[in-house]
């Protein structure tokens, strides 16, 4: 199995003040290290696509019931990361950049995963956090593919810095 991390933003500017490039070479060799780790002979050649969404919103948010691509042998997960804006921490965005989603008739697609926006001191720190908990939550609480279920213990923690 492959895993790979992608990006989309729903906050205007994000991607001048944050580098999506080295959020992702942050992931890249753990993610590589956790599919290794996944040897499940039904998703042989299968691909995971991590997409982690930009947006506002108050906790990180893991949607790891959608449907994956048999064909393409192919599966998304959506991090939804919520950047704060410049009214709750000094390195926020202007509230006007931040294009606001309603989660209200979604509740039941997505886990809700706390980050405290006020524990870090830049953008940068925060997303990477918000990243590796949904990263982690994700696999050690488990989801499917197909019917094959993927979970793992909680040891894969270490695979994730919090630098």
């Amino acid at each position: 199995m492959k895993i790979k991390l992608f990006h989309s933003s729903n906050v205007i500017g994000l991607y001048s003040l944050v580098s999506t490039n080295s959020i992702g070479e942050h992931f890249h060799e753990p993610l590589e290290m956790l599919a290794d780790s996944i040897a499940i002979e039904a998703l042989e050649g299968w691909s995971l696509e991590i997409t982690c969404y930009y947006t506002a919103g108050d906790n990180v948010k893991v949607f790891r019931s959608t449907k994956p691509y048999p064909k393409e042998k192919s599966k998304v997960i959506y991090i939804h990361v919520p950047i704060p804006s410049i009214q709750l921490v000094s390195w926020g965005i202007e509230t006007e950049k931040l294009m606001q989603v309603d989660y209200t008739q979604i509740k039941k697609y997505y886990t809700e995963i706390d980050n405290n926006a006020n524990e870090f001191s830049s953008l940068q720190s925060y997303i990477l956090s918000s990243i590796r908990k949904g990263i982690i939550f994700l696999f050690t609480d488990g989801f499917s593919i197909l019917g094959t279920k993927i979970k793992l213990s909680n040891e894969i923690t270490h695979l994730f810095s919090e630098d």
